[in-house]
């Protein structure tokens, strides 16, 4: 999982922000919608644009920079997104079965034989559900 360091050049506050931790922050300001497939780019030209005070002394002069994190004890195995929720894989899950493209959760909805993977609308990001139109012939559509 790629990792940015936020700091500020006034006071000494800095945080280490993950590419989804950025996307929530942006989501939570209406600055993004959900979107299955976001680039990484993207979310981070977005963060750096709009991320510009500090949230404990409010001023300007916020940097952004790649950081390593020198306790990660699975060497990036963690960097792998679920196929379906598009959230990172458990790396423990990943050192069990390396081939694997989806996290548990999803992985137990498949073999239960569920519903298909959420379906997001292109237009305001929220969860799209199927329901039955209740005029004439029965059918179903995303609403």
């Amino acid at each position: 999982m790629s990792l940015y360091l936020v700091e500020t050049s006034r006071c000494d506050h800095t945080r280490v922000l993950s590419i989804t931790q950025m996307q929530e922050w942006l989501g939570d300001r209406g600055l993004f919608r959900r979107n299955k497939s976001a680039d990484d780019e993207i979310v981070l030209e977005l963060f750096r644009h709009h991320y510009t005070h500090c949230d404990q002394c409010n001023n300007t002069g916020v940097s952004l920079r790649p950081h390593q994190d020198e306790w990660d004890d699975f060497g990036g195995l963690d960097q792998a997104t679920c196929e379906d929720c598009k959230k990172p894989i458990d790396p423990l899950r990943m050192e069990v079965f390396p081939d694997t493209r989806v996290c548990s959760s999803c992985q137990r909805v498949r073999e239960a034989g569920q519903s298909e993977p959420t379906v997001y609308c292109d237009r305001c990001g929220d969860a799209m559900t199927s329901r039955k139109v209740s005029s004439g012939i029965t059918r179903y559509v995303l609403a």
